[in-house]
């Protein structure tokens, strides 16, 4: 029979379907819908943001598995006015799901950073002040900041 996933029901933009906020975002994968979406609080709004959220999951599996610790998601899609409260940036990737936040626990952001900046695709981010054992992800442009 086909697996059943718990948690609060995701009507996804753009024909994408239905999810549960416990289900993984890929298949058999770690992290799920309800974290991609703060708790099913912050659905995606089009289908390009299903399909970044995708992309940025699809990424944090393979950074996951070399790492070989759980990660705690801090924020992943953050459209307004989520974005602003957070401080975030006006042309944030959140706005579009495609950047994620994570802290693993006995690194800080920038030795974490230092072991996936091989070959991470997108930009990679370290936020300032007490905020340095957050790593930023996501899936634009590749680049740099706060190392």
């Amino acid at each position: 029979p086909p697996k059943t996933f718990t948690g609060t029901k995701i009507q996804l933009p753009g024909g994408k379907g239905t999810v549960f906020s416990y289900q993984p975002i890929i298949a058999g994968g770690s992290f799920t819908w309800g974290q991609a979406t703060h708790k099913a609080t912050r659905i995606p709004q089009t289908a390009a943001h299903v399909d970044n959220i995708v992309k940025v999951a699809t990424q944090l599996e393979k950074a996951r598995q070399q790492i070989g610790k759980p990660f705690r998601i801090t924020s992943w899609y953050r459209p307004e006015p989520f974005n602003s409260r957070a401080g975030g940036a006006r042309r944030s990737q959140h706005l579009g799901g495609g950047a994620v936040d994570i802290v693993v626990s006995g690194y800080m952001g920038k030795e974490l950073g230092a072991k996936l900046s091989s070959w991470w695709p997108g930009g990679m981010g370290i936020y300032p002040g007490n905020r340095k054992h957050i790593l930023h992800l996501d899936v634009g442009a590749k680049r740099k900041w706060g190392f």
